[in-house]
């Protein structure tokens, strides 16, 4: 055979078969809109009565304006709150958006929009394939279809505005069935609705109607689709995050951790794992909104000249659609932060301290053997993305249209989920990674390197087809008045294995019941929890095994409906005398200060209140509060219960510590004949966490508040420690090994329990 013959060949192959495939797409359209004219077959309506049907007609009609406006509001979905209407029952937690199936701007159900693309569950390095809650054109078609059903009738509003005119006109039965296609550029929608009319002696009757919306609401799907697949496959949410956090990392307490770093400095810098999430969710509303796709409406391309600034920016310029893509102009894109919690963990870490591995000297926790320090850090980052396609259509009847869908970023322990797909994720070493496989195996090439993808494996735990437990039965009360409380969430989990939404409890009128009710069956697991959640309650945990055929009964299951307290904070400055004699740190007894206020121009505290229950708690409540410099004011959100309270008090003057104010002897005979000071050169921290509280089992035990006492106050006070001042010790600055100090909150908070308690008032 001669060189090309083949090539020629192949190509002939593939033009067959493209020729093949548009053939289908032509007798797929062709037979749909046979099938449409076969089912319903036209009538002929009389002259005179064709005000009545145009009437009828042109209810439809703006009924089925109105729901193609809410399926462009809600993504597909008409009401994502109703599972009648949608089809589809969602999971929806607004303070964990990273579990959800849809995102919400305004937080209520009834204004969410469906992920189109998202790691189900909390993506980490076990769990990183994605999914879609992305409706079908026939789901789409069925939902406007319900909704006609549902409300024509209200517009038809018993015949009233056409029998005014002299028409005597009434629906036998008030049965309204329809029938919707969507095309190219239309929608047409067939109603089967029996009328009967006269006027004046004559009469008629009349049951088919159809009216068709000139509006191209296909082309907002594959709009969506195409913003959606660009994600999937370049991942330009993650590359957005991981641009965010290297412009804005640093070793600095007020930066972010970086993802590596080196440094000379004479102190290890640590961070707050709860301030590391309030500055990138601050981040992400400043420049979210930023973000813009080339040629469309809006707009305005990032000139490069070298910079890092410039450099910066351009990762806000997105090329999703093809250049030979027409009326880009027409279309404006705006991606949105629902400013909903992201799920933010920076490792490595000890509690909610951020701190990398480096080796330090014995007995001085904070201060490095060598100054060249390594700092190197893994982020778990996810967030949700609300985006709104807005069309403009002089053309067409929708002359603007809105059409809104999510996604979700996923970054884990610094790789993008895509990445951890094809094998290329963060491995820790450990000899038994090793593995000899002779099996023949399928590559793949990624900008010129080729690699071997995991094998992701169908899960069917959460299908309701596969399980096979006991009838299990769910009842809720509120636990304050005692009374049934439904929608509830009823959520299983195995393990570190999967997740499931089982359902929600109801009321049921019927069966007369004194409390909400769910049931059904589980998945098949030993020592798996029963998670329940309910928007504005506090979330429940039942450790539950659920065993092939084993029925189970749980007693009726009281939640805590969620109390709002305002919140306030005073600091208490330790005062402590720390001087220097021949040559050694010596200290004296020390005291708090009365309470003061804290200064908002050179402090800051960062308070974390975190619920303390079993550790299998699906959805603790957790308060972040921010005071004094870069305030926040918010109302914390409590139930009866244990809490874990921890502060770090930041202070931006900082700590200078004088060159040469310790000393080491480097040679020792008998006495010492050679010394060697420290630090060579004075040592300028300009900004430090110098201070806190730590309220927690290790320390003083957790902080815990019952119902009465959040029934009965208004008010909760915290108090924080500031560490001493060292420019009052002697000589001033004190010296390097000062600051371990910030090591001793836990055992100052024990210590000085009684005076740093927080208050109900």
């Amino acid at each position: 055979m001669k060189r090309g013959a083949k090539k020629a060949q192949v190509t002939l192959f593939v033009i067959i078969a493209l020729v093949i495939i548009i053939l289908f797409i032509i007798i797929f359209f062709a037979s749909k809109k046979k099938v449409v004219k076969d089912e319903f077959k036209t009538e002929s309506v009389p002259e005179q009565f064709k005000p009545v049907s145009d009437y009828v007609e042109g209810c439809i009609h703006s009924v089925a304006i109105e729901a193609i406006k809410k399926v462009g509001a809600h993504g597909g979905y008409i009401d994502p709150a109703d599972a009648y209407s949608t089809g589809r029952s969602f999971i929806f937690d607004l303070s964990n958006p990273a579990t959800s199936e849809l995102v919400s701007l305004t937080g209520e159900k009834e204004d969410a929009v469906p992920y189109y693309l998202h790691v189900p569950g909390k993506a980490s390095f076990r769990n990183f394939l994605t999914a879609s809650e992305t409706p079908t054109i026939a789901e789409v078609e069925a939902q406007i279809s319900r909704y006609i059903n549902a409300n024509l009738l209200s517009c038809i509003a018993n015949f009233e505005p056409i029998n005014e005119k002299g028409f005597n006109t009434a629906s036998p039965d008030q049965a309204v069935s329809s029938m919707v296609r969507i095309f190219d550029k239309t929608v047409e929608i067939f109603v089967t609705y029996n009328v009967t009319s006269s006027y004046q002696d004559v009469s008629t009757s009349m049951s088919k109607f159809k009216t068709v919306v000139y509006f191209p609401l296909l082309k907002y799907f594959d709009y969506a689709q195409t913003i959606t697949d660009s994600e999937f496959y370049k991942q330009y949410l993650e590359s957005f995050s991981i641009n965010l956090i290297s412009y804005y990392s640093g070793v600095d307490f007020t930066k972010l951790p970086p993802f590596y770093a080196r440094s000379n400095q004479e102190y290890i810098v640590t961070w707050n794992q709860e301030k590391v999430r309030h500055d990138l969710e601050s981040l992400l509303a400043s420049y979210i909104p930023s973000l813009q796709v080339k040629g469309t409406k809006g707009y305005t391309p990032i000139m490069l000249d070298g910079s890092a600034e410039s450099i910066f920016y351009k990762y806000f310029e997105l090329e999703i659609f093809n250049e030979t893509e027409t009326n880009l102009s027409r279309l404006a894109i705006t991606f949105m932060y629902t400013g909903q919690p992201t799920y933010v963990k920076v490792q490595p870490s000890v509690g909610s301290t951020i701190r990398h591995s480096i080796e330090v000297s014995e007995g001085m926790m904070i201060i490095p053997k060598s100054r060249d320090n390594n700092y190197n850090f893994f982020y778990d980052f996810s967030f949700p993305v609300i985006v709104e396609i807005r069309g403009y259509e002089p053309e067409s009847e929708i002359q603007e249209y809105s059409f809104l869908f999510a996604l979700e970023s996923n970054l884990i322990e610094n790789k993008r989920a895509l990445e951890w797909y094809y094998g290329m994720g963060t491995v820790d070493w450990d000899p038994s990674n090793i593995e000899l496989n002779t099996d023949a195996i399928e590559a793949y090439t990624i900008n010129g390197s080729t690699y071997k993808p995991r094998k992701p494996t169908l899960s069917l735990f959460c299908d309701p087809t596969t399980w096979m437990s006991g009838n299990v039965v769910v009842k809720t009360i509120d636990s304050t008045s005692g009374k049934a409380l439904e929608g509830v969430d009823i959520i299983y989990r195995c393990g570190d294995y999967d997740e499931c939404w089982a359902g929600s409890t109801e009321i049921l009128p019927q069966e007369g019941l004194p409390y909400a009710k769910w049931e059904g069956k589980l998945p098949v697991c030993m020592n798996g929890y029963l998670w329940l959640s309910k928007d504005g309650y506090g979330s429940k945990s039942i450790k539950l095994s659920a065993e092939g055929g084993k029925d189970i009964l749980l007693t009726t299951q009281k939640l805590d409906k969620i109390r709002e307290l305002d919140v306030s904070l005073n600091v208490l400055d330790l005062q402590k005398n720390i001087y220097r004699e021949d040559w050694e740190w010596k200290e004296d007894s020390e005291m708090l200060d009365a309470p003061r206020q804290i200064d908002a121009s050179d402090e800051q505290v960062v308070l974390t209140v975190v619920q303390k229950e079993d550790d299998a708690l699906n959805n603790p409540i957790s308060n972040v509060f921010i005071f004094g410099k870069d305030a926040i004011d918010n109302k914390i959100k409590l139930v009866p219960g244990e809490y874990e309270v921890k502060a770090t008090l930041i202070d931006y003057n900082g700590i200078k510590i004088p060159g040469n104010c310790s000393r080491i002897c480097k040679t020792d005979v008998i006495v010492c004949l050679d010394y060697e000071y420290y630090p060579a050169q004075p040592v300028d921290v300009p900004t430090i966490p110098w201070g806190g509280i730590d309220l927690s089992e290790g320390s003083t035990g957790n902080f815990e508040v019952t119902a009465t006492e959040l029934d009965n106050n208004k008010q909760i006070k915290f108090n924080v420690i500031k560490l001493p001042d060292l420019t009052k010790s002697a000589p001033p600055g004190g010296c390097i090994e000062h600051l371990q100090e910030m090591s001793m909150i836990p055992d100052y908070s024990s210590k000085y329990k009684d005076s740093i308690w927080p208050v109900l008032s």
